[in-house]
């Protein structure tokens, strides 16, 4: 898979799509641009927003959005200091200033006032220090953007930097670095930085910890703190952007006022002139010794910044090229060798440099012939400089992306702000949005210039595996390392090698979209219509074009006894959907260039096929998958190869950090059809591809088919489509009721604890209760339980007592089962202590929530309603609701709706008396899943096997 990563605000524009309304335009490459103060922001024909950028008189860059229509205000501000500004005796610093901000204001000095008023109505808020740029933002409901936004501009303006919550914050921060500190990202990180040229900033420890934040002789971190914030964070240094109900004058008017104040010195950051690498860390090797079974190697060039260059993007197309998986690909190529299991390609970087990237997981052939790896990507580099600059293949990834922007729908609040935030501090203001979407003009040369530079003298080479050699340590995350030259006869070979005759440039992609037509319907209806169905079909379709996008989504899932009953066959299963996805790479991969997909999932109750993308060719796509699934079977090689990748998977999610292994084990014990890692390992390992051939060729005796179609699609297309998936795998004289959807049932009154094992410094500790009943009024009430618990529990168990750094109250749902879970991973805390501190949280907290003002309890409420009345903008998200009602049985697809109603009713002692019931009265039901973390001596229980927690619960079950 190809991954494009650019620089600054190319790369946060990768998640930013602009915004739909019910309109039809046909494609165009006109823009259609917004006016106010001489400045024509480029947006998307069917974005309805206005838009509108100033600049204050201290220098801050603002970009104000109004949408009469939006549930969900945001704002946010970025300041162009990041880690790489950390005083060079104050590794951290930028990192440790971020967390400081939040601990009150000269105008609202209450530490809680911010978090509590934001959660309260119902939004949420978070912060992040990168290399560069420190970003911050939230969300809240509209109608209180104003408060929201007057707290959040204290920050800038006149922030305590109270002294009382140094180490508090201090410990925060060493919390988050230990949290990570096995994480392999963050170790081969480090490594990077430790081969980075000292004098760089890049080569600074970007997290801090407790003895670079400690206080010295004549340098307290308060005072060193205080003094980076006064210098650094000038208002010249920073970008911001609001989104809300009022006019884009109305919202000028507020940051004006409320921004207005931030001090300022006049200047943006100078990037460095120092060279990112000295000449012995080029052209060398750098091995890596991993905690999990992994290998890879990633090849990395130093080219000059590609922003300089904006819009053309030369990097941009030659990673497109050398990460292609059609034919003829540098990846098709590795995959037929055995010798690849991904590749993905991208350009990163900071102000002064770019690095572009070849990033290529290995099987163990592929490890063993790693150097001829290598060899193959620089023949592809070679093909590229020899055939594959053309024109034809800019002006194709040109209309690719025009089209994409014509049809950008709407992006949630909160992406939208920041995405803003990261490009006005580097493009254009008129390019905000549209920055990602442009592709300039074709330069032959330019590109060339970039590709001159792809050469085994200028190529970082990282390679990780379990067996290589290494001779230092860093010692941040304790990680092997080495880095050495590259023989120069190896790097001759490299450029000598003829190109291998199976690699190809890409042929004009044929699905790229013609017709963008939308479906007229006379219909008025918002929810799913029952189409006519036969034995064993079921089908579901909407002709929904209100996002004005001529997309459309095909959801069909396949239910076969075949597929469950035993750890064996859900392996299989798995298995059966990786192997076929993986067949499908050459042929979906230019369907996802032009912007659609189709592959399989596996699923506790057979299979999924998923069709998604402009409607164009969806009946065709459609028929094809379906045809290649049902005589689809494995080959030998690759059989071995994804097993082996799937084995390793499983044995490496051992790895993974405490509270994900904490889940993982609480949903073996609340869902009878999941299987552990171990359950797994020893299923898969005993599988042969005769197990699995038998398996694929029985597999769909008894199959029964459900199809949902929603978005520019008819009824009539839709029904062609399900009578040929019918066709493949439905037999009407043969069929089986789908297996039944189960949930365990925790006990009365008997808390049930699961312990386990894990190989980690921190403790884990999660205790949940689960609802009695299944009733939407039960989901409501704990819906809003959740609410009512997410910020004193966040407040006081990580804030105040700082038991971690990921702590968290949080309703849920499993199945149609509510439930709401306590959540920590300590550093410094073992379980049993957790365990003490929670109960007594949620004892102690009773008697303030019935002391809590019915004003404060409807604010409290109206939050969550907000956030569940937020309106759908994108039509995924609206096919993902519609999913998720049909499969919990809600055939009347207005389950939000259904909450929102029950909320509206609840009043506060109703709620104060189901907080005793559900959570402290002898009726409620609780488990317990913890671990201990090598920090502290396990204290064993009487019961803590799964069989033996299991057999003291119930179950639940409902049809499918």
């Amino acid at each position: 898979m190809i991954t494009r990563t650019f620089t600054f605000a190319l790369l946060s524009a990768l998640a930013f799509n602009g915004c739909a309304h019910p309109t039809s335009p046909q494609q165009s490459t006109d823009e259609t641009p917004t006016t106010e103060n001489d400045m024509d922001i480029v947006k998307s024909p069917l974005d309805d927003r206005e838009y509108a950028y100033f600049e204050l008189p201290n220098g801050l860059k603002a970009m104000v959005v109004s949408d009469p229509t939006v549930d969900m205000a945001a704002a946010s501000l970025g300041v162009h200091i990041g880690q790489f500004s950390d005083p060079e005796d104050r590794h951290g610093l930028a990192h440790f200033l971020e967390h400081m901000l939040f601990m009150g204001t000269e105008k609202y000095p209450d530490v809680d006032d911010y978090r509590n008023y934001i959660q309260s109505h119902g939004g949420g808020s978070n912060a992040g220090t990168g290399q560069e740029n420190t970003t911050y933002y939230f969300t809240i409901d509209h109608a209180y953007l104003e408060g929201g936004l007057d707290r959040f501009s204290q920050f800038f303006v006149s922030p305590i930097l109270n002294p009382e919550y140094v180490e508090r914050e201090r410990n925060a921060v060493n919390s988050e670095y230990s949290l990570k500190i096995k994480t392999e990202a963050r170790r081969y990180r480090e490594v990077m930085r430790k081969t980075t040229n000292p004098a760089h900033p890049f080569s600074k420890f970007s997290v801090g910890n407790l003895e670079t934040l400690a206080d010295r002789e004549n340098s307290a971190v308060h005072a060193d703190m205080r003094a980076f914030y006064e210098s650094e964070y000038s208002a010249s240094r920073m970008t911001m952007t609001v989104l809300g109900r009022q006019s884009t004058a109305e919202l000028r008017a507020m940051v004006e006022t409320m921004f207005s104040d931030i001090p300022s010195d006049g200047e943006d950051v100078t990037p460095t002139t120092v060279s990112p690498y000295l000449p012995e860390q080029v052209g060398a090797q750098i091995n890596i010794t991993p905690l999990s079974e992994k290998r890879s190697i990633e090849m990395q060039f130093p080219v000059p910044p590609a922003l300089q260059h904006f819009p053309n993007k030369p990097t941009a197309y030659i990673t497109s090229l050398l990460g292609h998986e059609g034919e003829g690909s540098l990846f098709s190529l590795l995959k037929e060798k055995g010798w690849a299991e991904s590749l993905s390609t991208g350009s990163d970087g900071a102000d002064d440099y770019e690095l572009v990237t070849v990033s290529i997981s290995l099987t163990k052939a592929g490890y063993a012939h790693r150097e001829d790896v290598v060899g193959l990507v620089f023949q592809a580099i070679r093909l590229i400089k020899n055939e594959g600059v053309l024109a034809r293949i800019f002006a194709e990834q040109k209309q690719i992306k025009e089209t994409s922007f014509t049809y950008k729908e709407t992006s949630e609040p909160a992406s939208v702000v920041r995405s803003i935030v990261y490009a006005l501090h580097t493009m254009p203001p008129e390019n905000a949005l549209n920055n990602y979407y442009l592709s300039g003009e074709f330069d032959d040369a330019l590109t060339h210039s970039y590709l001159d530079r792809l050469t085994p003298q200028n190529l970082r080479l990282v390679v990780i595996g379990e067996d290589l050699e290494t001779n230092m340590r860093e010692p941040l995350y304790d990680v092997p390392y080495s880095i050495s030259p590259i023989p120069a006869e190896t790097m001759a070979r490299w450029n000598e090698l003829p190109i291998d005759g199976a690699l190809a440039i890409p042929a004009e992609n044929p699905y790229i979209a013609s017709d963008f037509t939308l479906f007229q319907s006379d219909s008025t209806a918002t929810m799913p219509a029952k189409l006519n169905t036969s034995d064993g079909v079921e089908v579901w379709h909407l002709l929904d074009t209100s996002f004005g996008v001529p997309r459309a989504n095909l959801s069909a899932q396949l239910f076969t006894p075949a597929s469950n009953g035993s750890a064996k066959k859900a392996v299989m299963n798995s298995l059966y959907a990786s192997l076929f996805n993986d067949s499908l790479t050459e042929f979906n991969y230019p369907l996802m260039l032009a912007g659609m997909s189709v592959g399989v999932s596996s699923a506790s109750y057979g299979l999924r096929l998923n069709v998604r993308g402009y409607n164009e060719k969806q009946a065709t796509l459609s028929e094809a998958l379906s045809e290649r699934l049902h005589a689809f079977r494995p080959s030998a090689e690759r059989f071995a190869l994804l097993k082996e990748r799937s084995l390793r998977s499983l044995r490496n999610s051992s790895k993974e950090r405490p509270i994900s292994q904490a889940y993982w084990a609480l949903g073996k014990l609340m869902n009878p059809t999941t299987y552990n890692a171990v359950e797994r390992i020893d299923a898969l390992e005993m599988v042969t591809l005769e197990d699995l051939t038998s398996f694929i060729e029985s597999y769909y005796g008894g199959a029964s088919l459900r199809v949902l179609a929603h978005g520019n699609q008819s009824a009539e297309v839709t029904t062609q489509i399900a009578n040929a998936l019918a066709a493949q795998f439905v037999d009407a004289s043969n069929l089986a009721s789908p297996s039944a959807i189960q949930i365990r049932l925790l006990p009365v009154n008997t808390p049930l604890v699961r312990q386990f094992e894990v190989d980690h410094n921190d403790a884990t500790f999660i205790k949940m209760f689960q609802a009695a009943d299944d009733s939407i009024t039960t989901q409501a009430k704990y819906k809003l339980l959740g609410q009512v618990l997410k910020t004193p529990f966040f407040t006081e168990l990580r804030t105040n007592q700082q038991l971690g750094y990921i702590v968290g109250a949080n309703a849920s749902t499993n199945d149609r089962t509510p439930s709401i879970a306590g959540v920590i991973q300590s550093a410094n805390t073992d379980p049993v202590e957790l365990q003490n501190r929670v109960e007594t949280f949620i004892s102690d907290y009773a008697q303030v929530f019935k002391d809590m003002s019915g004003e404060d309890f409807v604010t409290l409420k109206e939050g969550l309603i907000a956030t569940l009345e937020e309106d759908e903008t994108r039509l995924n998200k609206r096919t993902d609701r519609l999913n998720t009602d049909l499969n919990r049985g809600y055939t009347s697809f207005d389950h939000k709706a259904q909450l929102v109603s029950i909320l509206r009713t609840l009043t506060h002692e109703e709620m104060t008396a189901f907080y005793d019931t559900e959570l402290i009265g002898e009726t409620s039901r609780s488990l317990i899943v913890r671990s201990f973390g090598s920090n502290s001596e396990p204290v064993q229980t009487a019961c803590t096997d799964i069989p033996c927690i299991t057999e003291q619960m119930g179950t639940r079950t409902r049809d499918r």
